[in-house]
This record gives structure tokens, sequence and C-alpha cells, in this order.
């Protein structure tokens, strides 16, 4: 078998050649591939990148792409420019502004057919603007749009004068000099994120030991010189390893175009590989009314963004996943099957998939069957890191129960699927869950510091303009609430459940509150 060293198309090495192996020994699949991934990072001098370290990884957006509505597709009174100022508009108007806008292969002019050679010779033919669809140009179109842009790339046409102009391997650019023009031109137009599609096929390198360095180095030095982060799509294994090189190359498609039921087993197991070289995952393009696909994709930590026809949106569903001001409310890491569910797939045993991430010490569990009879999965929160008692909130039914130290709990599958937060109850009976309408109840763009001791304290992080939060917690007594920034509304408390729900206001002229619950 053969499980690693040089390829073997590469047949003469350079003198002075050195090939080394990474070996990891740890306990838990995953700790074990992070480990790893981070011997990795700091190898290759990559440091760590936050999950709102750009517009698309911090805020919501629209896509464009393949599986979206206007994938060279639009309104054809409107044009494209018309139709995606008015897409911004129709966002807006339902209180889900989108914060940038994704420009799939549409944007650039492309040729037609298959070459001599009989590959596509559909790729770039230069990588500017189609003046068919943007007349005035995109920097034009961004000072009207007023979003930034995630701009899709392909391969290199075999008419493109490009062929001529600079040095070539297969089917994409080497030189410094193309990449350094893009990247300024970009810039100049508004682009905030590069995405390089095609990575596996019609825009991979030779394989050598140079033409992939130089290909990925000299893209991500021009984009970082004009400050634009990097997102790899249809990426092999070792593009995912060669991200750590990089460190404006910050996410990574992990799943199929157009995300949906048949992706969700690809994109977990693709986010840990992400998560171990420190990426971001991006799940794909779905569409607004699919809450499954917008559960799982707001817990991968990465990008959230939908590519709805204008007159279809679901705002009751987005407005689960960000604040009003686009910003995502997100987890801390990205969603990652547990160390069972590694086994089970392994052995084909075809147990329930089960995946977990976590905001602070509140751990989410999404799980689904992978065969044909579950109608629930058992977890343990002992699976999930948790010692002591916890109170585990079923999100869909919005019902929870309280868990004693060692115990488990069922994951009823509504519609194929289930989704739990787990939080732990602290010493003095409270365990604050946060604004349970929102998908990440406790996520750190809400509730930036949680603390407990003899009593729980809560930092609120508001967005501008926002008056309000409703903040939900278990307690095993009426607990008070107490602001000592902002202010609190009454504590309405159910003895029945020991669920308490209490308003929460910022600080005048300020965008936080601190809460203190006893």
């Amino acid at each position: 078998v053969h499980a690693g060293g040089i390829d073997p198309k590469i047949e003469k090495l350079p003198a002075g050649f050195e090939h080394g192996t990474l070996l990891v020994l740890g306990q838990g699949i995953v700790p074990t591939m992070d480990t790893w991934g981070q011997a990795l990072q700091k190898l290759n001098g990559k440091k760590l990148v936050p999950n709102d370290a750009d517009v698309v990884l911090n805020k919501f957006g629209y896509w464009t792409d393949h599986e979206a509505t206007y994938y060279y597709h639009v309104d054809k009174k409107l044009g494209y420019e018309g139709t995606l100022l008015a897409v911004r508009d129709a966002y807006k108007k339902l209180g889900v502004p989108i914060a940038y806008m994704d420009l799939d292969s549409w944007w650039y002019p492309k040729g037609k057919g298959f070459s001599a050679t009989g590959e596509p010779a559909n790729g770039e033919i230069v990588y500017r603007a189609d003046k068919k669809i943007f007349p005035k140009g995109l920097k034009a179109f961004h000072q009207q749009l007023k979003l930034p842009f995630l701009v899709h790339a392909r391969w290199i046409a075999p008419n493109s004068p490009y062929r001529h102009e600079y040095k070539m391997s297969r089917n994409v650019i080497l030189s410094p000099a193309f990449w350094m023009k893009t990247a300024k031109y970009l810039h100049n137009s508004g682009v905030a994120v590069y995405e390089q599609d095609w990575l596996d096929k019609n825009a991979r390198p030779a394989i050598n030991l140079t033409a992939p360095q130089q290909f990925l180095g000299n893209m991500s030095r021009a984009m970082a010189s004009q400050k634009i982060a990097i997102q790899y799509c249809m990426p092999l294994p070792g593009y995912f390893l060669a991200s750590t090189r990089y460190q404006n190359v910050q996410t990574i498609r992990v799943s199929d175009d157009g995300f949906k039921r048949a992706r969700w087993n690809d994109f977990l197991y693709g986010s840990v590989l992400a998560h171990a070289v420190g990426l971001w995952p991006w799940s794909d393009v779905f569409m607004s009314h699919q809450l499954p696909d917008l559960i799982l994709s707001t817990l991968s930590g990465g990008p959230v963004g939908v590519g709805d026809p204008m007159n279809k949106i679901d705002a009751k569903n987005l407005k689960k996943v960000m604040r009003p001001d686009s910003v995502i409310l997100k987890p801390d890491v990205p969603l990652q099957p547990l160390d069972a569910t590694f086994m089970s797939d392994a052995a084909n045993l075809y147990a329930p998939m089960v995946a977990a991430t976590h905001s602070g010490d509140e751990v989410e569990v999404f799980a689904y069957p992978e065969g044909k009879v579950e109608k629930r999965a058992t977890v343990s929160l002992r699976e999930l890191g948790i010692h002591g008692p916890a109170y585990v909130w079923d999100w869909a039914r919005q019902t929870g129960r309280r868990i004693p130290a060692g115990g488990s709990f069922p994951m009823i599958f509504q519609h194929g699927w289930a989704y739990d937060t787990v939080t732990p109850v602290s010493r003095d009976g409270i365990a604050l869950m946060g604004e349970v309408s929102k998908i990440v109840p406790l996520a750190a763009k809400r509730f930036p510091a949680v603390t407990n001791g003899r009593s729980t304290r809560a930092t609120v992080a508001f967005a501008a303009g926002e008056g309000s939060v409703t903040v939900t917690g278990y307690a095993a007594k009426r607990p008070r609430v107490r602001a000592e920034r902002g202010s609190a509304g009454q504590v309405d408390y159910d003895e029945g459940t020991h669920l308490f729900h209490v308003d929460v206001h910022p600080a005048k002229g300020g965008h936080e509150a601190e809460l203190v619950i006893r």
C-alpha cells in the first residue's frame, strides 16, 4: 500500500532535496487531527485565522454560484446589474441585509467547447468583467451596489492571450506579474475574497516540485498585498495541507455543488481536515427555506450564504442565524463528528451520525440517521466532554430537560434530523442558555464573555440600533438578575420547567450590557 512519499509522476529530484513525514499520536480522533494540523501550521508559519477574519466569514452574504437562482440566469428586464441590485434591496427590506455579493464564473468572458487535446475550453479568456454584463466595469458596479465582492475564478482558456504573455503550467498562470495585476484590479473593484475553483482538475498545475508552489504562492502573495483573502474550491487533500503556507487562505469548500442532505457526510468529515489545518469550511450555497442545511452551515463556523429567488426569501429562518447587522452568530469551532461516529462509519455499521461543536461551555449537537430504521440517537454527556449535570435544549421543539452528571439523552429525529444544545449546570444551579431563538444561542458575537463562579456573569453584545435581547436559562430556583451595565427587565420564571427569561437592554449610547445572575 502506498501510504506516503513522492508522487511517482515526479521522476527526478534535485540535489539536496529533503522529504519528511509528520507522525502525531494522541487521544481522540479529532483532537489528534488538530494536534497534527497545528504542528503543520507551526512548521509553515501560519497563525490562527479568526472566524470573523473577513466579511465572508463575519457576515451573511448572497451567492450566485452553481445551484443558486441567478447562476447564468437573471431577470431579462433587469439584466445582471439590475437583478443583483434588486436582490440586495429585497433582503434589506426584510430585515436580513446581505453584507457581500458572490460573483461566480458568469462575470468574466470565457471560451467555448473543447481544445484540440479534448480539454474543456470554457476557461478564462481574460480575467476582467465581461462588458456585456458590466458595461461600465466592475468598479462602477461596486460603487452602485456598495457591497464587497467574493469573485470566482476558473482556469485559462486555450485561446486566451495570457498564454503568450505569461509563464504557464498546464492551464494556470505562474507569473507573479499576472497575479499582481489581477490583485490590484480586484482590489480597485471592491473585491474582498478571491475564490480559486477547479483546483482538482482544470486549474491544477503540473505535478512537479515547483509549479504548485509557484501557482499558489504567487497567487497568495499578490492577493495579500491588496488585503484580499482567498478561498479554495474543489480542492484535493494536498491543497488543505498547502494552505498552511499562506496566511490569507482562510476558507475552503468541503462539499460538492449545492448544499443538501446528500452532502452532509462529506461536509462534516471535510470540516475535520479543514479545521485541523486552520481553515474555515464552506458548505456551498443553499436556499433559506432549507432549515437543516442552514443550521449545519451556521454550525460550521465558516461562511453562511444563500442563493434565493428574490421573491422567496425565508427571512424568519435567516433571522435565526444573525444579528440585525448581518453578523453571523456562530460557534467557536466547526461542527465535527464524534469519535463514536468515526468508528461506526469506518466499520460500516450505519449508526446515526452525531457531530458536535461548542460556543464557550455550551455544546451544540446535530444528529441524523445514516441507516433506514433509526428514529433517534443517544448521546452521553461524557462524549461531549461535560462532567457534571447539564441542561439539554431540543432546539427544533423548543423544549428541554436537566440531565444528571454521567447521564445521556435521546435526540429524536424529526423530518430526518435533530439539533440540541447542551449547557453545563453550574454549582449554583444555573445554566445560561443564551438567545434560544438563534441557531447558536450562546455565540461569542452575542455573549462575548460568560463566567461561572459564585454567580453567573455574562456580557451581552448588541448590533447598532438593537434595543433588546431575550436571555434564557435554567435555574434550580428563581434567580435574581441584575444589570451592572445596561438594564434588565423583570425575570419570568417557570416553577415547572425551571426556565427563566429576561429582556436585556444595552447601556445608553453603548452596544453592551453586563448581567449578574444568582
